[in-house]
């Protein structure tokens, strides 16, 4: 979920369930709700311990880190507002924890119970960054802003009641969307949200004695209609199934792509090397989606380069 999303949630949720206590609480709830994301800043460290646990939603998407990091910001908001620290350390930790439960319904993986466990969950209603929930946001923000200098409390509070309902609604049925799916598809399907609450896609890896046949299709939620992006297949034991097995492990050396699991493989050749592209589905829009490249030398198997990013486009690997 972006960052301004984060916010306005927190800022919802602690102005309807904190405002008997002060505002001083409402605005320390937003700001605990966006707080998990200046994880960001952390990044150095990633290169300089070589751990990935710094990386972008690691060890700072945890629900103990709540508790420890509210500790820490609770006491400079008791000692400027004179309010209680206890006080201030619970609500500190729970919205700090909702930004982190509300991450594991997006995207990306988190390790919710770490150091107790290194597994990472998610139940992936939604796209982590979505761009249409972003523009929604942000103009309901505006609109809040404009509100503020020119409306009176009676209107703004009503403009609350209808926001907050929004996303209630949003989030329930992208939620019990992905239910009916979860109980649906079969063991080797997996569903994948759309940008678009109305479209969503379905990837679908198969295996025989033979082969390992990957597919990604694209489907709405009130249409029987359905379109094929991608579709690419291995032989077993192969040449290109060495590489592609050589390439994911490679791709673990890349924080990023770790946070996804759903991958496809697509292979190009030509007469002196061999490109290996691993597509991240659940990445995938408008053409377009995260991968990993390695290019090898055709002969002796060796990396030539090797590079990640969301520059990868479909469209021209298969024309």
């Amino acid at each position: 979920m972006d960052f301004f999303t984060h916010f306005l949630i927190g800022m919802l949720l602690g102005f309807y369930t904190l405002h008997p206590l002060g505002y001083s609480f409402v605005v320390y709830a937003g700001l605990m709700a966006i707080l998990p994301d200046f994880d960001v800043l952390l990044s150095p460290l990633v290169k300089i311990t070589r751990s990935n646990l710094f990386s972008h939603k690691a060890i700072s998407h945890t629900l103990l880190s709540g508790v420890l990091i509210s500790l820490v910001t609770s006491i400079p908001f008791s000692v400027i507002t004179g309010e209680s620290f206890f006080t201030a350390w619970l609500i500190g930790a729970i919205y700090y924890d909702i930004h982190v439960f509300l991450d594991f319904l997006m995207a990306s993986k988190v390790m919710l119970f770490f150091p107790f466990s290194k597994r990472k969950f998610r139940f992936f209603i939604d796209r982590a960054i979505n761009f249409y929930l972003f523009l929604t946001t942000v103009g309901i923000m505006v609109v809040y802003t404009i509100l503020f200098f020119y409306m009176p409390l009676t209107t703004i509070l009503l403009f609350s009641n209808f926001v907050f309902g929004f996303y209630i609604l949003y989030l329930s049925y992208r939620f019990l969307v992905k239910l009916w799916f979860y109980f649906k598809l079969t063991k080797h399907e997996k569903f994948i949200p759309g940008i678009s609450p109305l479209n969503y896609y379905i990837y679908s890896i198969n295996t025989d004695a033979s082969e390992q046949q990957f597919k990604l299709t694209k489907k709405s939620i009130f249409s029987s209609k359905s379109t094929i992006i991608i579709e690419s297949s291995l032989k077993i034991d192969s040449p290109q199934a060495i590489l592609y097995e050589k390439s994911l492990l490679l791709a673990k050396e890349y924080p990023f792509f770790t946070k996804w699991e759903d991958k496809i493989p697509i292979i190009v050749e030509s007469e002196d090397t061999v490109k290996v592209i691993i597509l991240l589905a659940e990445s995938y829009r408008q053409d377009s989606g995260y991968g990993f490249q390695v290019l090898y030398n055709k002969r002796t198997n060796e990396i030539i380069e090797k590079s990640e990013g969301f520059n990868f486009h479909v469209r021209n690997f298969f024309v």
